[in-house]
């Protein structure tokens, strides 16, 4: 009975109605429509004044709702979706500046027919200070003592 049954499994109509079954399998099911949490790179743009003094996440969890081959198609060859939060315009006189969930949905690109409907973390803080540029004078405090038969030509 198992000899039977394996010549069944092993032959080619077999093995080539199986493939074209999962294929139709996938198609189908790749048709109908998903949400799912996608990581997205996060990037914040300042104005050329300010800084950001805190460590930013370097990515958001985006909740994305589309068609199975939108979402495929996000998550394993979309490579320049991405939130950028552009803060040029934006007044940061304070040190302490907060973007909301709906700033950061506005903020998401490259989102291919893909609909963005929440996203994690929900509030971005980050502190912000002025840029100054300083010149501080170095001395180095060294003292070299060459070997015998060499010796130092010029200042460290």
């Amino acid at each position: 009975m198992f000899k039977k049954l394996r010549k069944i499994v092993l032959r080619k109509s077999f093995i080539g109605s199986f493939i074209f079954a999962f294929a139709l399998w996938g198609y189908t099911s790749l048709n109908t429509e998903y949400r799912t949490y996608v990581k997205i790179p996060l990037k914040v743009k300042l104005p050329e004044n300010r800084a950001i003094e805190n460590a930013l996440p370097g990515s958001v969890s985006v909740e994305a709702k589309g068609s199975g081959w939108h979402l495929f198609n996000l998550i394993f060859f979309n490579t320049a979706a991405m939130c950028y939060v552009d803060l040029t315009d934006a007044e940061l006189t304070d040190a302490y500046y907060e973007v909301g969930r709906n700033d950061m949905i506005k903020s998401l690109q490259f989102l291919n027919n893909v609909s963005a409907t929440n996203v994690l973390p929900e509030r971005l803080s980050f502190k912000t200070g002025a840029l100054a540029e300083v010149t501080v004078p170095i001395r180095p405090s060294l003292y070299v003592v060459p070997r015998d038969g060499f010796q130092i030509v010029g200042s460290p």
